[in-house]
């Protein structure tokens, strides 16, 4: 993954991570502390989130300032 973001990216940028999972109702509560966890306490992450047709699946998309490579590794880790 990291030559691919090498590629792609030149830091800071900014970036959107999407997850995809059965919402519980605390999906995008886990997504946005993975995130958060990652990122300078004030960093502002936008959360949007889509429920599919049935209800029971959601997809979360995170938006914020990426640092570095490593921070984005980090996140896809936990």
């Amino acid at each position: 993954m990291s030559n691919l973001i090498d590629e792609l990216y030149e830091f800071p940028c900014a970036y959107v991570i999407k997850a995809i999972g059965e919402d519980d109702g605390g999906l995008e509560d886990l997504v946005r502390g993975i995130i958060s966890g990652r990122l300078e306490p004030l960093a502002d992450v936008q959360i949007q989130t889509r429920p599919s047709s049935t209800g029971r699946y959601s997809t979360i998309s995170a938006s914020f300032q990426a640092d570095s490579r490593q921070q984005l590794e980090d996140m896809y880790g936990e």
